[in-house]
Parts: C-alpha cells; structure tokens; sequence
C-alpha cells in the first residue's frame, strides 16, 4: 500500500502533538508539544536554557511565563511572536497561535502585553 500511497501515518502519529507552520508565517501549536521539539521546530522563538527549565511542555513554558494558567484569548509578546491561546481543555493550554509581530497591524501588536 505505501508503494502505492506513500508512507501511511499510524494512528499514534496522528495524536502525536505538532506545531504546523501557516500562512505568513505564523505557527499552531499544541501546548503538549514536548519543549525540546518545540524549539528544533521553531529555530527562531527560543525557550528557557534546557536546565534551567522547570517544565516540559510549550504549555509549561507558557504557564511559567504568565505565572498562571491562562484564559482562552489571552496573550504576550516574546522574542518577535505573539503568543495567543486560543483553546483550552479544561485548564490545559490546548491549542496556541504564534503570528509574528512583524506581520500583525501596528494597533494589535501594540496592544497586548510583552
């Protein structure tokens, strides 16, 4: 079948948490995505040095940030990007969307917190 279709993902490939480059740059991205492979993904956003982080995941990164688990919406400015959650399970930072400033209307990438 894969000579026919090519190499065909496993159901636990599927459910395996990802950071999707979009349009014009910016990223989705799933909290759960280890912090390691976060950051051999997205070269360009770096994290907390390796041993000095207290977490494993982007979503700890973005807990540790703020201080507390963050509302559906709320947002910060790091290294270039802004950092929006956009979806929440529960209090687990589900989903993320990382647009760079650079491409965000001067207004918006003003208006939030850095």
């Amino acid at each position: 079948m894969e000579a026919i279709v090519g190499k065909l993902s496993s159901p636990s490939d599927r459910l395996k948490p990802k950071a999707v480059r979009r349009d014009h740059g910016s990223w989705l991205v799933d909290g759960m995505l280890e912090a390691a492979e976060f950051e051999r993904v997205v070269v360009d956003f770096p994290l907390h040095a390796a041993r000095e982080r207290d977490y494993q995941t982007f979503a700890g990164f973005i807990v540790k940030h703020l201080g507390h688990v963050p509302a559906e919406g709320e947002s910060f400015h790091h290294h270039g990007y802004l950092v929006e959650v956009i979806d929440l399970d529960g209090h687990r930072v589900d989903k993320v969307l990382l647009p760079p400033l650079k491409n965000l209307p001067p207004v918006a990438a003003r208006s939030e917190n850095s």
